[in-house]
C-alpha cells in the first residue's frame, strides 16, 4: 500500500473510530445519567457512566490536574503525531494500516472528551461473568487495544521467518529440497 493510499485508510478509519466513539459516548451518557446503571445479556456487560479523570481503566486518575493535562493531553497528542506518521511514513500492509488507524481513532476521541470535559473522558462499559469484571471503558478504549493487539499479531506474523512462504521461483535452503526438485 502506498503513502496516498495509506493517508486516504487512516483518515477513513481513524475518522469512523473517532466519529462512532463520540456518538456513542454521547448516547451513553445522555442515557445512564437519566437511567443508572443498566445490566444486559444476563450481566455481561453493564452500561454505567463515569467520567474518568484517569487514563485506561482510571489508571493515574489520583495524579494532580497539571500532570493528567501534560500526561494525558500533552503527551498523548504527541503519542498520536507519532502513530500517524507510523501509518504513512513508509508503505505497511493494509492490516497494519488498519491498527494503526483504530488506535489513532480511539486517542483521538478520547483526546477530543478531554478538550471538552476538564480533562476528564466519558466511559461508559463493563464487562464481566459473576464478581470477575473489567474496569470500565469506552469504544476508543476497545480500538486502541483492538490496534494494538492486531498490531503486534502482523508485526510478529511479518518478522518470524518460519511464517514466510519464499517467494515464487526460490527455494527454501533451512531444510531438503522439496521431492520435485532432487
Amino acid at each position: 500500500m502506498n503513502r496516498g493510499q495509506g493517508l486516504g485508510l487512516v483518515a477513513v478509519v481513524a475518522g469512523t473510530t473517532a466519529g462512532c466513539d463520540q456518538s456513542a459516548k454521547l448516547i451513553a451518557s445522555t442515557i445512564l445519567e437519566q437511567t443508572g446503571p443498566i445490566d444486559l445479556a444476563g450481566g455481561l456487560l453493564r452500561l454505567q457512566f463515569v467520567l474518568n479523570h484517569g487514563g485506561f481503566l482510571g489508571l493515574g486518575g489520583g495524579l494532580s490536574p497539571s500532570l493528567r493535562w501534560w500526561l494525558f493531553t500533552f503527551g498523548v497528542s504527541l503519542a498520536l503525531l507519532v502513530v500517524l506518521r507510523m501509518a504513512v511514513a513508509r508503505e505497511r500492509p493494509p492490516l497494519q494500516v488498519v491498527a494503526l488507524a483504530l488506535i489513532l481513532g480511539g486517542g483521538i476521541g478520547n483526546l477530543l472528551d478531554r478538550l471538552a470535559l476538564s480533562g476528564a473522558v466519558r466511559d461508559f462499559a463493563i464487562l464481566g461473568i459473576g464478581r470477575l469484571r473489567t474496569g470500565v471503558f469506552n469504544l476508543a478504549d476497545a480500538a486502541i487495544l483492538l490496534g494494538a493487539f492486531v498490531l503486534l499479531a502482523t508485526t510478529l506474523q511479518r518478522s518470524h521467518p518460519a511464517s514466510r512462504t519464499p517467494p515464487e521461483g526460490h527455494r527454501r535452503t533451512d531444510g531438503p529440497p522439496p521431492p520435485d526438485l532432487q
